[in-house]
């Protein structure tokens, strides 16, 4: 019996989730977490609503609410439609729990203290009409490599390059259509190269298997200019673990992890966090004695 962690994508909470939305980020491995199952595997499938960044909070401005009021909104809805599609997830939870908060910051701390994350100062793109940060996807403008009028801040989709948003010609905000404001901002970056000959290897050995255009686009990256934005300004996100005079203390790590689970009733459920969600368990019968 072999032991299985399958992790869907994580849903923005911003809005509800339409089936073609289903389709991509929780069919697939509901599928795959079926069939091992079924095979006699023992299965954790885990996801949950992605709360925090840009998406919540420009959505909560447009409905008159606090980000937290959309997202425990949006959070019941996606819930419900997964339940009602039978969905059969063992744990969703949110990235609003303090374990969420615990292990996000330690996983950035050892990346600090192992030197994969540095600081730099780069031209941040602002909004002049709220101030705030504007994520590279949310710039669009004309691709100074091909001249692709909608190319992205972070990539242009019709010849693939990875850019900046400061090298697009006429940049524009998809928000609202103003010219950003390009500002010098203090940003984390992960020093990805670092990685790219473990990683490649690792992209190499799994060759063959599944469809290559992840696999492609892993590699560009792992081929790109060193230092992928890992961090940056947003009101709607996690704290940084790191110069504590500006940003407050570290979240402690609870003393009861959230990879810890209990099975009841046929459900299976996290025991340490605030909001986490039991979804029925529909498949097979006697599925979750094996868990």
């Amino acid at each position: 019996m072999r032991t299985i962690l399958s992790a869907p994508a994580w849903p923005y909470a911003n809005g509800p989730r339409h089936i073609g939305h289903v389709s991509g980020f929780a069919l697939p491995c509901d599928m795959f977490s079926r069939y091992q199952r079924m095979a006699g595997n023992r299965v954790l499938m885990v996801s949950g609503t992605d709360e925090h960044g840009t998406p919540i909070q420009v959505q909560a401005d447009a409905e008159g609410v606090s980000a937290r009021e959309l997202a425990d909104r949006y959070n019941r809805v996606i819930v419900n439609d997964l339940t009602s599609l039978g969905m059969t997830y063992d744990l969703f939870t949110r990235t609003t729990t303090l374990n969420h908060y615990a292990v996000t910051q330690e996983i950035f701390v050892r990346l600090l203290e192992n030197g994969y994350i540095f600081s730099k100062t780069t031209l941040g793109a602002i909004s002049p009409s709220t101030g705030r940060t504007l994520p590279d996807r949310y710039i669009e403008g004309t691709c100074p490599i091909c001249g692709y009028p909608s190319a992205r801040g972070d990539q242009c989709d019709n010849c693939g390059n990875q850019l900046d948003p400061a090298d697009l010609i006429n940049p524009r905000s998809k928000i609202n259509g103003e010219t950003p404001v390009f500002r010098e901002t203090e940003h984390y970056f992960l020093d990805l190269p670092a990685f790219a000959e473990v990683l490649g290897s690792w992209l190499q050995a799994k060759a063959g298997q599944g469809p290559g255009l992840g696999r492609a686009g892993a590699a560009r990256r792992l081929a790109g200019p060193a230092g992928q934005t890992h961090l940056r300004v947003v009101r709607r996100g996690h704290r940084v673990p790191v110069g504590l005079d500006r940003v407050g203390p570290a979240l402690r790590r609870p003393r009861r992890l959230a990879g810890l689970v209990a099975v009841a009733r046929g459900r299976v459920l996290l025991l340490h966090g605030q909001g986490q969600h039991r979804l029925p368990r529909r498949d097979l019968a006697g599925d979750v004695a094996r868990l």
